[in-house]
């Protein structure tokens, strides 16, 4: 049976990522959820996950720089970016570095097509 896969959460709000966190793990997947980008940014170099799941507005920085951080040092981490507003400019600099872009309040059938790309076939 193959190792589920791994999925970084990211997300300032303390009920927020645990809930997201949850959903994720609903769906199989193992997860280390982060409250911040330093936290983020140290859990990408040293568990090497294979998606990053981040809010767009965190206390100190922000979640594209995080995902520009994650294309940047380990392209082949999925990248997912959520956010409450619909942007036209953030959702042109998610593109940008091949991020998907979601929109708040996030709805499983959402979350679970972008994690079974993630999934590997068995």
């Amino acid at each position: 049976m193959p190792e589920p896969r791994r999925v970084l959460v990211v997300e300032d709000d303390d009920d927020q990522r645990e809930a997201l966190a949850a959903l994720v793990a609903a769906c199989g997947f193992r997860v280390v959820a982060c409250r911040s980008y330093e936290e983020a940014s140290a859990s990408l170099a040293a568990d090497h996950p294979d998606v990053l799941i981040t809010d767009v507005r965190l206390s100190e920085r922000n979640g594209l720089q995080l995902v520009n951080l994650a294309a940047l040092k380990y392209p082949d981490t999925m990248r997912v970016v959520l956010t409450g507003y619909d942007d036209i400019d953030l959702r042109k600099e998610a593109a940008r570095s091949g991020t998907q872009f979601l929109l708040k309040p996030l709805k499983m059938p959402e979350l679970e097509a972008i994690l079974r790309v993630a999934k590997p076939l068995i």
